[in-house]
């Protein structure tokens, strides 16, 4: 078993990329939409108890998913959650992507990563991770092929921005996607503060979370 050192260790040569990053968070009414108390008495998926996260997703086509599977794990139909308040909010911050399954191998998390892989593997990945500074993780979602963001409140530099909240009062109440029904898209890099690439690294996508190409400017 991987100690939080040798975690860290690991962790440290992962590319870290600053870019400004638009999320969903779904909480039940008159929670706290910022509030960790629930991921730090419970723990989750990517932290164990003790340690506070904000689960956020990067639309909310998998807000709807991960409620669905929250519903799931508590033995309760996803009516049984409603209403629910869908919080939209930004942040700039400086994130590492753990997608690749050579990376979350070489990490100690058992590959393919789904719904059964073992979570006391992905917490102690999150505890590193807390100790060693960084600001977010950019995650696979089991409940959907989406991806997550898991932001780590006492290390980020600037505040989290709510921009939006709304009431949802029942499953189909949900709002679609910017970009409808779509597997899994990557944030996209600010070109202007990133991490070096590694030798042999893949490019990019020029796409942003929102689904809209970056807008070019004018030549001089």
């Amino acid at each position: 078993m991987s100690t939080s050192s040798d975690l860290r260790r690991r962790l440290a040569p992962l590319d870290r990329t600053k870019s400004k990053l638009a999320l969903w968070r779904a909480v039940r009414q008159g929670y706290d939409p910022l509030s960790t108390v629930g991921a730090r008495t419970a723990g989750g998926r990517w932290n164990p108890p003790g340690i506070g996260v904000l689960y956020a997703s990067l639309d909310p086509t998998t807000s709807r998913a991960e409620t669905q599977r929250t519903a799931e794990l508590q033995g309760e139909p996803e009516v049984a959650r409603y209403p629910l308040t869908l919080v939209e909010m930004t942040l700039t911050a400086e994130f590492i992507e753990l997608l690749d399954d050579d990376i979350l191998r070489g990490l100690g998390v058992e590959t393919p990563f789904t719904a059964l892989t073992p979570v006391r593997q992905t917490q102690r990945i999150g505890k590193a991770a807390v100790e060693a500074g960084i600001e977010a993780l950019v995650v696979p979602s089991v409940a959907a092929p989406a991806l997550n963001v898991v932001l780590i409140p006492e290390n980020l530099v600037e505040e989290i921005e709510v921009t939006r909240t709304r009431r949802i009062s029942a499953p189909r109440r949900w709002p679609k996607s910017r970009c409808g029904a779509r597997r899994a898209s990557r944030p996209a890099r600010s070109r202007s503060r990133r991490a070096p690439a590694r030798p042999g690294s893949p490019a990019w996508p020029r796409r942003r979370a929102s689904g809209t190409p970056p807008r070019r400017a004018p030549p001089p």
